[in-house]
């Protein structure tokens, strides 16, 4: 999970950074966490990727409330947490749609409170989506969408039910991080979401949107107790 904080109380970020740290060790979620201390240096960064910005109302020559409002222009999704002495700041707040007022000095015990079940919903979500970035634009598509994955040279397209996204990527990597959602390896070249599969052929498989792929020998047997472990997971 990415997440930024910006105060220009440089020992606040710190605080906020372990908290974080904290929390994120409570609930078994890996965390980083990029501190600014100024708005116009979060601004300057690439702040559409992170899933909460902390963000200081009081901000020396800037108001956090104006910063907001600028984020809010090309980024909708991200939870951002204003953190401030004067509470009276809360109406304007709404109107860029904070998720939570932080009243300084902020406890660890508050923090918690607060923020737990946040934390705990973007991770589920981290984990039934992906995001992908295709020249600059990011791409959110539900993994259960995906029908299969094919790698050519460095590049990766998604197959998915509703559309077909190719971007830069390899397949090494999204083995690991799909293999808990039912996706196996059958060829150098393609990776299926077993929930898909139409029909296993000898060499073959057929899936559901009527495309049917090669399964290499050397994959074979690796597909086949994947299949067979999918098999005893969706049966009970």
């Amino acid at each position: 999970m990415l997440i930024a904080t910006c105060d220009d109380e440089v020992q606040f970020c710190k605080q906020v950074e372990l908290y974080i740290k904290g929390l994120g060790k409570e609930l078994g979620i890996e965390t980083k966490c990029d501190k600014y201390i100024s708005g116009e240096d979060l601004l300057a960064s690439d702040y559409n990727k992170y899933q909460i910005i902390f963000l200081d109302i009081e901000l020396k020559n800037e108001n956090g409330i104006d910063i907001a409002e600028k984020i809010r222009k090309t980024n909708e999704n991200v939870e951002i947490i204003f953190l401030t002495a004067f509470i009276q700041y809360a109406v304007d707040g709404y109107k860029v749609k904070a998720y939570r007022f932080l009243v300084k000095p902020v406890n660890y015990d508050d923090f918690v409170f607060q923020l737990n079940e946040l934390f705990i919903r973007i991770n589920n979500y981290e984990k039934s989506n992906l995001l992908l970035t295709k020249e600059g634009q990011k791409y959110n598509i539900k993994i259960q969408d995906i029908i299969y994955i094919e790698v050519m040279d460095h590049n990766l397209t998604y197959h998915c039910a509703n559309c077909e996204i190719t971007v830069v990527g390899t397949m090494k990597k999204m083995e690991k991080s799909l293999n808990e959602h039912y996706f196996v390896r059958i060829h150098n070249s393609f990776m299926i979401n077993m929930k898909y599969i139409a029909e296993v052929r000898s060499h073959t498989i057929l899936l559901k949107n009527m495309v049917e792929l090669p399964v290499t020998r050397s994959k074979k047997e690796m597909f086949r107790r994947a299949y067979l472990e999918f098999w005893g997971d969706e049966l009970g």
